[in-house]
């Protein structure tokens, strides 16, 4: 049988990305890896909008909670 059936050669799209279970590519690395910061500010920023962007969803559903309210109440 040799070894082939015992080693596995990933693709360089596996060893970028990894391979969705366990194992990590080098991607998820990056921001360990680099000295400059930018990577990880970037990172950081785009988590911060998508958390603003689902406050402003939840402001925006509270206040049409509170419309249907009131008109409850008034009814």
């Amino acid at each position: 049988m040799g070894l082939k059936t015992v080693y596995s050669e990933p693709t360089a799209l596996q060893l970028l990305e990894g391979n969705g279970d366990k194992v990590r590519g080098y991607a998820a690395g990056i921001n360990a890896l680099t000295v400059d910061g930018s990577h990880r500010l970037r990172d950081e920023n785009s988590n911060l909008k998508q958390t603003l962007a689902e406050w402003a969803r939840n402001r925006q559903e509270m206040a049409q909670i509170r419309k249907e309210l009131e008109e409850i109440k008034q009814q």
